[in-house]
């Protein structure tokens, strides 16, 4: 870090933009950590990567709520899910276009609350300002960093010899 500080003046501001980036860290942790608790106590499901015989399981709802909010913020957009049987007992929620997504896996009534949830909570999330403020972020995040990009491509092909 010495030497590109020294060799490219990109690099000077480099530690205080790595520092700034503990609050939107944090932030996107926060809201992150909410919506999975959220989904947890709203469904009776748990999201664990150990499933529990007879009962339902969260695999990848509070991922989607939080991506979708992202994607869809202050938008009224609804996401287009569906449940499918896996099997005798099983039923899985995924979204319509992608049925190899997982969100949700358990009995059916399982999934049709869960369902119903996950579109609640998409509802909530993407009218948070919160997810605003994220969105916001990464831009300027995106922004900041592609001096950094440059330089950095300029010294890995320099190391390898590609050009």
């Amino acid at each position: 870090m010495t030497r590109l500080k020294i060799l490219f003046p990109e690099f000077k501001p480099y530690d205080g933009w790595k520092e700034s980036l503990t609050d939107f860290v944090g932030l996107c942790w926060v809201v992150t950590q909410e919506i999975w608790g959220k989904a947890e106590s709203e469904t009776g499901l748990n999201l664990s990567s150990i499933p529990v015989m007879g009962k339902g399981h969260l695999l990848n709802v509070p991922k989607f709520i939080y991506e979708f909010a992202l994607d869809n913020y202050a938008s009224e957009k609804k996401p287009d899910l569906e449940i499918i049987k896996s099997d005798t007992y099983r039923y899985r929620l995924v979204p319509k276009d992608l049925t190899d997504y997982i969100l949700a896996i358990g009995a059916e009534d399982e999934m049709e609350k869960c369902q119903k949830v996950t579109i609640f909570l998409i509802k909530q999330y993407t009218n948070d300002e919160r997810i605003g403020e994220i969105n916001t972020k990464i831009l300027q995040v995106r922004q900041q960093t592609a001096p950094f990009q440059a330089v950095l491509s300029t010294v890995i092909e320099e190391a390898t010899g590609d050009s």
